[in-house]
């Protein structure tokens, strides 16, 4: 019963803790001992599968707003990279034409 009771308070506090294991820099090193210990809590008992899901749904909902926030980062830096490009083009095209007509100006 004791040892139910203890599985059942680590799949707890790895759910609590979770926010800490996303942003850790230590945090993925450790994660597959944390679901080797949640995947332990699954087979225990019911209350205990209980508490390591929740605590599966909470490192999930952690690695998901980490990895969307990557995803939006880069989004919005190849998005300046595709304006700064459209910019550049269309800078340079003007003064390619202006180039060009100041050239057949000159030639005539």
């Amino acid at each position: 019963m004791l040892c139910l009771v203890a599985v059942f308070s680590v799949c707890l506090t790895i759910g609590a803790y979770s926010k800490w294991l996303d942003s850790a820099s230590c945090g993925l090193s450790v994660l597959p001992s944390v679901l080797d210990i949640l995947m332990n809590g699954m087979g225990t008992s019911e209350e205990c599968a209980a508490a390591a899901a929740l605590a599966f749904r909470h490192i999930c909902d952690g690695i998901v707003n980490f990895y969307l926030s990557i995803f939006l980062h880069f989004l919005f830096i190849l998005w300046n990279v595709e304006e700064l490009a459209w910019l550049v083009t269309t800078v340079f095209s003007a003064n390619i034409a202006k180039m060009s007509d100041s050239s057949l100006n000159n030639n005539e």
